[in-house]
């Protein structure tokens, strides 16, 4: 049976008619309530025989199916103009939500509320689940189509979580019945489910907020060193105490050298461990910090190494800035080694200090990032890579 779908705004009260690529023509009804065009009118010289009746002699059949996008209201309209024509009205009650985190190759699905069993997406890609596979004794027909299997109809709502060049991977297969809307990636909605979809768990179970450090997740987790966990206030004041000691010992020494050489050692050794406690945390950073060009290349020649040796490394880098997300959780910055654009940095924004800085920031702008490398492996290259930033500089 022939499906047509009808897209229509109550607010701006357009409509859209399409089946099978072959596009109605709206014109006469756009601009008019759903009330009004279900059913026949003559107005100011123009002819409208109902929605029926102008699909069967447009689409030449008269044993049909509606697809209606559209708000409630509307749908229910619709359903009660074409309820004594026998016409199948679905609406999209179907409502899919998908979170997938290609860092992690993780993907959690939820059908109207209900966990979608993903165990056969495990540690894959959105590349290779969109499309049918067979391992062994486990297939899987592509994900639009195990969706339709599952809810018994084609007509659904895709509600995607993550990058905008996945979900357009999405939009490329999509099939005509099937709306998706997206969501940006952000520290309180993009969830990741490394322990809920891929051991099956219930819904219940912790999931990683994309971006957000969590001690169960050693990738997301910061970098600790000396000077993260060493309490800078109390080495100043333990430094004056030790000073005004060695004061009191040299005053001491005019009376008493011997007593004064025996008392100073522990002070000394006390003066040194102190100054290497602060010295040390520098010069690990500066040894840790790489530059994001030294990042893209060893992706280049070994995607894997590059994998092992850059992921959670403090780099820095100055960039161009190519977009600015609406909530400021992420600044898309091109790669200063890229001549084409392709080579991109994602630049997760988890702190309201940095957010300021972010909100007087535009496209076009040159900025100099310091943060955590998440390098992203793309079959074998690097496309982009994750930093979680600790500070901008513009």
């Amino acid at each position: 049976m022939k499906k047509i779908k009808i897209k229509y705004n109550n607010e701006s009260k357009t409509v859209e008619i399409l089946s099978d690529g072959l596009i109605f023509n709206c014109t006469r009804i756009n601009g008019m309530n759903i009330s009004e065009w279900c059913y026949p009118f003559m107005l100011k010289g123009v002819k409208w025989n109902g929605l029926y009746e102008e699909l069967k002699e447009f689409y030449d059949d008269e044993n049909f199916s509606i697809v209606f996008w559209g708000d409630k209201n509307s749908l229910e309209i619709l359903r009660k103009a074409l309820a004594e024509k026998n016409i199948q009205v679905e609406g999209l009650e179907n409502v899919v939500n998908i979170v997938y985190n290609g860092l992690e190759k993780t993907t959690d699905i939820t059908v109207n509320g209900n966990m979608f069993d993903t165990t056969r997406l495990r540690n894959r890609t959105i590349e290779e689940w969109i499309h049918p596979f067979k391992v062994k004794n486990m297939e899987w027909n592509g994900i639009f189509e195990e969706l339709r299997d599952y809810l018994g109809t084609e007509a659904y709502y895709i509600q995607f979580v993550g990058r905008k060049a996945d979900m357009n991977l999405l939009l490329e297969r999509r099939p005509d019945f099937v709306e998706i809307g997206y969501q940006a990636p952000s520290s309180s909605t993009f969830r990741t489910s490394s322990v809920s979809s891929n051991n099956n768990s219930s819904a219940s179970s912790n999931p990683l907020v994309y971006g957000q450090p969590n001690p169960n997740q050693s990738a997301y987790r910061p970098q600790t060193t000396a000077r993260n966990v060493i309490n800078t206030q109390n080495i100043g004041e333990n430094v004056e105490q030790i000073k005004a000691k060695a004061h009191s010992l040299v005053a001491e020494a005019a009376y008493d050298k011997t007593s004064f050489l025996k008392k100073m050692v522990p002070v000394a050794v006390a003066l040194v461990i102190i100054a290497l406690v602060i010295a040390i945390p520098v010069s690990i950073d500066q040894k840790k910090k790489k530059w994001i060009d030294e990042v893209f290349t060893a992706y280049d020649e070994n995607a894997y190494a590059a994998k092992e040796k850059f992921n959670n490394a403090s780099v820095e880098f100055k960039g161009k800035i190519l977009s600015i997300e609406s909530d400021l959780s992420i600044i898309t910055v091109i790669s200063p080694k890229s001549d084409h654009g392709s080579q991109h940095v994602y630049c997760h924004i988890m702190d309201e200090k940095n957010k300021d800085i972010a909100k007087k920031l535009k496209k076009g702008d040159v900025i100099t990032i310091e943060g955590t490398c998440r390098p992203y492996e793309d079959y074998g290259s690097i496309e982009w890579i994750d930093i979680i930033v600790d500070k901008i500089e513009s």
